[in-house]
């Protein structure tokens, strides 16, 4: 039988996602090195992201999603993509 993994990205903000006017400019980070259209976040700002992300997992829980994944979590190594 089949699974639904749904997508998400948990560690950066992207201009076209719907819940984008929900992070404040304060947990904005710089460019994601070759997308232009994201942000790192802030992530020791869990007071403002936890509920947003509950959201998202909401979300892919009510979509019938079997399982996330939390993508762009390695904020460590910007160049990560490229290898």
């Amino acid at each position: 039988y089949r699974k639904v993994i749904c997508y998400f990205s948990a560690g950066s903000w992207e201009v076209w996602r719907p819940d984008q006017d929900q992070f404040p400019e304060e947990v904005l980070g710089v460019t994601y090195y070759g997308f232009e259209d994201e942000r790192w976040l802030d992530i020791s700002r869990l007071d403002i992201l936890g509920p947003i992300m509950e959201a998202r997992l909401d979300q892919a829980r009510d979509k019938g999603c079997d399982a996330v994944e939390p993508d762009n979590m390695d904020v460590y190594d910007d160049l990560a993509h490229e290898a």
